[in-house]
């Protein structure tokens, strides 16, 4: 169901995509497929470290910077090539996605850093749109062709869905939860169990941001020229 007939909005599918099982998969029975395997492993740790509630900042930015600076080489690569980006790159939606979540978290960082009163803890994946668009999916189940006065008499009771929907969520966290198929949305941003508050309120210096800048771009040209370009 992840392939065949699948549920668009199905958030477990895309974290089994990037699951250790798949890459253990893909380099034990798909060869000479290396450049999916560093694909879904670089995209798939971004996005790892951007969600943990246990990562430090140090840790985020090192992840996030290292799947920016692997764009970058690979749109590189291709116009040197002289291959068409829309058929050998990612969208032009998710291309200026990952520039957003890289400018993004920088810039939340330096927020939280330096221009508020007191030591704030940054939680990242508090910030973002999943909210919204799950709130959409509930009324799109109420009206499929809602106006925004039908809007404005349904949220009330998409409030209410929304609220059960993620208070479920934690009571029934389980590793069997993300093997379930086709089922819809998993609303995990108001989980904030493990999170080390205390850990999230340090910040990196500017001189530690362009350390990591320079380690995740040394190792974003490894992962290339592991593959064969040498940039």
């Amino acid at each position: 169901r992840d392939v065949e007939k699948l549920d668009r909005q199905d958030d477990r599918a895309a974290a089994r995509l990037f699951s250790a099982d798949t890459l253990a998969y893909i380099i034990c029975y798909t060869h000479n497929n290396m450049g999916l395997f560093v694909y879904l492993y670089v995209f798939g740790e971004m996005i790892d470290r951007f969600e943990s509630r246990t990562a430090t900042h140090f840790e985020r930015l090192k992840m996030i910077l290292r799947a920016y600076f692997f764009k970058i080489i690979w749109k590189k690569f291709l116009n040197e090539a002289g291959y068409d980006l829309k058929q050998h790159f990612i969208s032009p939606a998710a291309d200026d996605i990952l520039d957003t979540i890289t400018t993004g978290y920088i810039g939340g960082v330096i927020i939280h850093r330096d221009h508020l009163e007191d030591k704030f803890p940054y939680l990242p994946w508090t910030h973002g749109t999943a909210g919204n668009e799950h709130s959409f999916g509930f009324l799109q189940k109420e009206m499929p062709d809602f106006t925004v006065g039908d809007l404005i008499h349904l949220i009330p009771k998409v409030s209410v869905r929304l609220q059960r929907a993620c208070s479920t969520r934690l009571q029934e966290k389980s590793e069997a939860d993300f093997q379930q198929q086709a089922a819809g949305y998993s609303h995990t941003y108001f989980d904030s169990s493990s999170a080390n508050l205390l850990s999230l309120a340090q910040f990196p210096s500017d001189a530690d941001i362009s350390h990591i800048a320079s380690v995740a771009y040394e190792e974003a040209l490894s992962l290339w020229e592991l593959l064969g370009y040498f940039p």
